[in-house]
């Protein structure tokens, strides 16, 4: 690969990473809501849980990657699911799992060979739209629980 090449696939992961980071910085009407309702981000409510979430996150990153390479199964949507679930409990939303995926992400990326970068970047995407579909299911699954159950209610009544 030319360095121009490398240089290229930098920067287009250092602007990927700026448009996250303007994502959790911009005041939208869910951040609004949420503060409203006395909701902070996991990160300010629970740093220490952030921090297990984080490292687990990052756990099935280096997982991912290695699936790609070694062509190897890890069952990584299975624990996918169970992040998510632990994010659900936690009353986690969008913003969470972005803020989750950036930290991982950001962590020191120096001696990593520029084809091992791109192919956990590519990684990375994957398994961050993963876990943000398993964690609708999860709150899906949750809404249409109560849904059903107050249903029952109103039938037995």
């Amino acid at each position: 690969m030319t360095t121009q090449n490398q240089e290229t696939d930098s920067q287009q992961a250092q602007q990927e990473t700026q448009w996250l980071l303007e994502l959790l910085s911009s005041r939208s009407s869910t951040s609004v809501t949420a503060e409203l309702l006395g909701q902070t981000t996991l990160h300010e409510r629970m740093p220490d849980a952030f921090g297990e979430l984080a490292q687990q996150y990052g756990a099935l990153l280096d997982r991912a990657l290695e699936e790609r390479v070694y062509k190897v199964e890890h069952r990584i949507s299975d624990c996918l699911r169970n992040l998510a679930a632990e994010l659900g409990l936690l009353k986690a939303g969008p913003r969470d799992v972005v803020e989750l995926h950036m930290t991982v992400l950001e962590q020191p990326r120096a001696g990593i060979a520029p084809p091992k970068a791109r192919a956990r970047d590519d990684a990375a995407r994957m398994l961050v739209l993963e876990l943000m579909g398993c964690l609708v299911s999860y709150y899906r699954n949750y809404a249409l629980g109560a849904w059903t159950s107050n249903l029952a209610k109103e039938q037995a009544q």
